[in-house]
């Protein structure tokens, strides 16, 4: 019979043997766990939902659809109606002469002359490449797609707000002096197929005001863009606070600004293939591609655009003679770098590519066309050329004749040690 004590019981929290033997040795205890069981997931049904914010988006814009919902939306200078690069405005042009005065009438006294012509009107001030072009926010379209993971809407009230904005609140949609929230006309919006609201067009968030205020400003932004929202209420206007089950918000961007010019290093280069560098922008910019341009002179004005552009991360481009209109060994060309933004919708040709704002010209890189080959062909005397087939063939100078004296002192050295 062991002497050692019997161990100590396991209890459960209530203190209850019967418990802690397991509820396998009692069928009443069963039918208990399970009624509480039940009751626990009845109540956790009537318990009402935590709803996830409704994540719409803008799905396209001019009918180009974006590459993937990750995507940030940008509605850049040319949506805007401005010049893709920014410029500076000309000078006002000078007031016409006056017109001159009238013949004397015939006989008698002489007619009174005539009076003065008007001074021709002065010309108009130049208008900086900001100022909105007639092609401009009316005609860019847009349409949004919204997140049906709260359930489908057959209409929706929408409301564009700053970036910072909470048009579910009823403070902020009131207030008109707080300058956050302002409903789009057109309300209400039907939902169409594959739950799109279309026919939008970006002078609607534009026509939104709350009170004098501005909500969407497209005529300028942020380096990066300025962000801004779209809510979406489903349904019903909004009324009061809304949750989040009754409505989506669409993020965006208005992005006016074009880039620095990019920072190239400027060294002329002789070479058969031109690798041209540049830092990184300078302020910090969000850059899609980089692209080359080309003259015969360092005039920027002067420059023609090539088919050649580089992904957001390289620093450098390799260009080839024949891509700058260079043919001859001896000619010389100036290239330019211009940095395109990623205020953009997709990538798949180069006109999507490139339709980011652009930067101006950086400064000219001047390259003369050198060939690596014929050197001795072009000069006519090849008898100091190292590429001579004579001199691969035999070995000439102080270097080839110091191998060959050490190859005969070592054979020699061999040949003795054999003997």
């Amino acid at each position: 019979m062991s002497v050692c004590p019997r161990p100590s019981r396991k209890y459960t929290a209530f203190r209850s043997q019967r418990l802690a033997r397991g509820l396998h040795s009692n069928i009443g205890m069963q039918k208990q766990f399970l009624f509480l069981a039940n009751l626990i997931g009845a109540l956790c049904l009537l318990t009402p939902s935590t709803f996830a914010q409704a994540a719409d988006s803008i799905s396209a814009i001019n009918g180009q659809t974006f590459e993937n919902n990750a995507q940030d939306r940008y509605f850049n200078r040319t949506d805007c109606g401005l010049d893709a690069q920014e410029g500076t405005g000309g000078t006002g042009g000078d007031g016409g002469a006056g017109g001159d005065g009238g013949a004397g009438g015939d006989g008698g006294a002489g007619g009174d002359g005539g009076a003065g012509g008007d001074g021709g009107a002065g010309g108009d001030e130049g208008t900086a490449a900001a100022a909105l072009l007639k092609a401009g926010p009316a005609d860019t379209t847009f349409e949004i797609r919204l997140d049906t993971s709260a359930g489908a809407a057959t209409e929706v009230y929408l409301w564009a707000g700053t970036g910072g904005a909470q048009c579910e609140s009823l403070e902020q949609r009131q207030n008109e002096l707080l300058g956050l929230c302002a409903e789009i006309a057109g309300n209400p919006r039907v939902v169409a197929t594959n739950s799109l609201v279309q026919g939008l067009t970006l002078q609607d968030l534009i026509d939104a005001k709350a009170g004098p205020s501005d909500i969407i400003q497209c005529d300028s932004s942020g380096l990066t863009g300025t962000p801004y929202k779209i809510f979406a209420f489903r349904n019903q206007p909004p009324s009061g606070e809304v949750g989040p089950e009754g409505f989506g918000v669409a993020d965006f961007f208005v992005d006016v600004a074009s880039p620095a010019a990019p920072l190239v290093d400027a060294t002329p280069q002789t070479a058969s293939t031109f690798v041209i560098g540049w830092a990184n922008p300078n302020p910090p910019d969000e850059i899609n591609a980089w692209r080359a341009w080309y003259s015969n002179s360092s005039d920027a004005s002067t420059a023609t655009a090539t088919d050649l552009f580089v992904a957001l991360g390289d620093r450098s481009i390799s260009i080839q003679p024949s891509q700058i209109g260079l043919s001859q060994p001896g000619e010389t060309a100036y290239v330019f770098m211009q940095a395109y933004d990623q205020a953009i919708i997709s990538n798949d040709t180069t006109e999507q590519a490139l339709a980011g704002n652009q930067s101006e010209l950086s400064p000219a890189i001047e390259v003369t066309f050198v060939d690596t080959f014929g050197f001795c062909e072009i000069s006519g005397d090849c008898s100091n050329c190292s590429a001579a087939p004579m001199n691969l063939a035999v070995p000439r100078g102080p270097s080839a004749m110091v191998w060959i004296l050490g190859l005969l002192a070592v054979m020699t050295l061999v040949r003795r040690r054999l003997r």
